[in-house]
């Protein structure tokens, strides 16, 4: 069994994660575990269920058709069924995606579809849908001398005192071939996320190593340039501080499987977790292009982000 600290979890794992470093612990002190078995159909008791999912309670049943049928139980265990004898290795994204997403939505935590670095004594989170390119900007600054946190899903716990805490995820980046040539990152790549899918696990050029809890500072809400006007002149890239009304919906935009979290979670919960995070971070909207040449620029407006 292989032992690691993903999210702030004591994780032990029948199957290996690429280029995740290990973690010692006693077995008995793990907070989840992650296994090979064999996974239902279909639920014996459904609340609520999508195309490609069941939610029952404690339970939730997730399939990814022609890969894998994961069972996410009580917050703590993690039971992956490979389709067709598929190779394991195929089921990792998703199981450090959405699997461990609803994992973490059971035992209540915030969860944002962000990666993260560390800044200063604290971490600047970049949300944004998927291919705004938060993968490849974190691993620029990473090589700036940034620390990787996380990559894609961010968890987030708010303290006694109201402050928004980050838990570092397995500390290995998912980029497309493009931005790892365009970042010379080839010594870092580890395997293939997928066979054939042209995303590589990498590791970056520098990962997050404290044991202190930081805190979060900032949150860069990446857009396309085009959604918000379509001719701007310029480069394209704009930051902007959000009011705290635009705040609040650019964070509800940013939570990572909002229809699950709505299962999980209530209102109240919901919005004490929003509060929460506005009173330790500032929000703001950066708007960008697609040319990985404009990762300098972009770069440098994440790093000027005021915050508390």
């Amino acid at each position: 069994m292989s032992k690691y600290n993903i999210f702030g979890l004591k994780v032990l794992s029948e199957i290996d994660l690429p280029g995740t470093p290990a973690f010692q612990f006693e077995s008995i002190e793990a907070d989840v575990q992650i296994v090979i078995g064999t996974v239902p159909d279909r639920l014996s008791e459904i609340h609520a269920e999508g195309p490609n999912w069941q939610h029952g309670v404690g339970r939730f049943l997730l399939h990814v058709p022609k890969v894998s049928r994961f069972l996410i139980e009580g917050g703590t265990i993690i039971m992956i069924d490979p389709a067709g004898g598929g190779a394991v290795s195929d089921c990792t994204s998703f199981l450090l995606g959405p699997a461990f997403g609803v994992l973490l939505l059971q035992r209540r935590r915030l969860a944002l579809r962000a990666s993260a670095i560390e800044v200063g004594g604290g971490v600047i989170a970049i949300a944004g849908r998927s291919g705004t390119g938060k993968s490849t900007l974190a691993a620029y600054l990473s090589q700036l001398g940034y620390p990787l946190v996380a990559d894609d899903v961010l968890a987030v716990s708010i303290g006694l005192d109201g402050e928004a805490v980050p838990h570092r995820d397995g500390g290995v980046l998912q980029l497309w071939t493009a931005s790892v040539r365009h970042l010379r990152l080839g010594d870092g790549v580890i395997v293939p996320v997928r066979s054939g899918s042209g995303k590589h696990y990498v590791r970056p050029a520098l990962r997050s190593e404290r044991n202190e809890p930081l805190r979060v500072l900032a949150v860069a809400c990446l857009v396309d340039r085009h959604v918000i006007d379509e001719d701007r002149g310029g480069d394209g890239q704009r930051a902007e501080p959000l009011s705290s009304p635009n705040q609040a919906l650019m964070l509800a935009e940013s939570r990572y499987l909002p229809l699950v979290e709505q299962l999980h979670v209530n209102d109240l919960s919901r919005l004490q977790a929003s509060v929460g995070l506005m009173r330790s971070a500032t929000v703001h909207l950066i708007t960008r292009g697609y040319d990985l040449n404009e990762l300098p620029k972009l770069a440098e407006r994440i790093l000027a982000l005021e915050h508390p």
